[in-house]
């Protein structure tokens, strides 16, 4: 069986995978940020509608 060997140059490729990894943690970042902005409005939203209900009708 005839091992064929690659070779590839590690320095280039670590530095192309450390800059995906690092556009992954800033996305990631980004996300969790929306996500915890979105959860904020929805908590807000959840203790404007219990003011309103308990305020009665008309008020």
């Amino acid at each position: 069986m005839d091992e064929t060997q690659l070779s590839v140059a590690t320095d280039a490729v670590l530095k192309v995978t450390a800059g995906q990894r690092n556009a992954a943690l800033d996305e990631n970042a980004q996300l969790r940020a929306l996500v915890q902005q979105l959860v904020d409005e929805r908590d807000e939203l959840a203790a404007e509608n219990k003011r309103l209900r308990a305020a009665g009708p008309g008020a």
